[in-house]
């Protein structure tokens, strides 16, 4: 995604956005429903196995956009696959994609900070890809996932690394803080198609932070090198070249137990050792 900075704060609509980009954005990337992906050339679910077997289990999407990823959990045999997205039109995609593969998935418009339709402790598996650079309130959106999670689940999100932030026009040259916490450019995709879009930028220990806030356990965290295939279309700069990672892979684990129980677990603990 090519960045150029605006110069002044502006808001922006991601909804109204995502509603204008996602037919030219999905006809351009073609992104495959064959396997789980976390981003642009860098590893898929087969090669990291963050998320364990789905066969069987009930899996979440925050952020699914045209769907792919949703219908690649239920060709992988989960039980049940249900995706939200804020933009009415990559819900359309996802919606026809499932039906054009036969996969018996369910697609929601919604927000990743509001995921007030599914019950507590509903789902094994959830996944965001690429979704929560976007949303403003990080800690809301990790609180809703933990939540719909049971006991145990896991969950894996893949975000903008925030070293993306520090680079200018070419997403590649070092132009700005590390710490900066936003920034708003404009997006063009081939064919001529564009609109502003904002990002938020955390540093890795705030990403991680906010992630064991709810009481989620983080696994592991992965900064994947770029590996370009032939038949890749991201070939944009930012993520073909191999200097810096551009994405940052979160794989968390749900505890057992609820917020409370581990704070008056804690308490107690603490009262023992006085």
């Amino acid at each position: 995604m090519r960045q150029r900075r605006t110069g002044r704060r502006q808001s922006v609509d991601m909804r109204a956005v995502w509603n204008r980009m996602a037919r030219p954005y999905q006809a351009h990337y073609r992104i495959p429903t064959d396997q789980i992906h976390y981003g642009p050339n860098v590893p898929s679910e087969d090669e990291l196995q963050l998320l364990g077997d789905p066969r069987g289990r009930d899996v979440l999407e925050v952020g699914c956009g045209g769907g792919q990823n949703a219908v690649a959990f239920k060709k992988r045999g989960a039980a049940r696959v249900v995706g939200i997205d804020i933009s009415d039109s990559q819900i359309a995609h996802a919606r026809a994609l499932a039906k054009q593969e036969n996969a018996d998935v369910q697609f929601y418009r919604g927000t990743a900070e509001r995921l007030h339709r599914f019950s507590d402790a509903s789902f094994d598996i959830a996944i965001s890809a690429y979704c929560l650079s976007y949303v403003a309130d990080l800690a809301r959106s990790l609180r809703e996932v933990y939540r719909v999670l049971r006991p145990h689940g896991r969950f894996a999100l893949s975000l903008d690394h925030p070293i993306v932030g520090m680079t200018g026009d070419d997403g590649v040259t070092f132009e700005r803080s590390y710490f900066q916490r936003e920034a708003a450019w404009l997006w063009t995709l081939p064919g001529g198609a564009r609109a502003r879009v904002r990002a938020y930028y955390r540093t890795v220990e705030e990403i991680f932070d906010a992630l064991r806030a709810p009481g989620f356990t983080v696994e592991r965290i992965i900064e994947p090198p770029h590996r370009p295939l032939p038949e890749s279309r991201w070939d944009e700069p930012m993520y073909t070249q191999t200097t810096f990672p551009a994405t940052i892979i979160f794989a968390a684990r749900k505890s057992g137990g609820s917020p409370a129980d581990r704070t008056k677990s804690h308490k107690e603990g603490t009262s023992a050792r006085l």
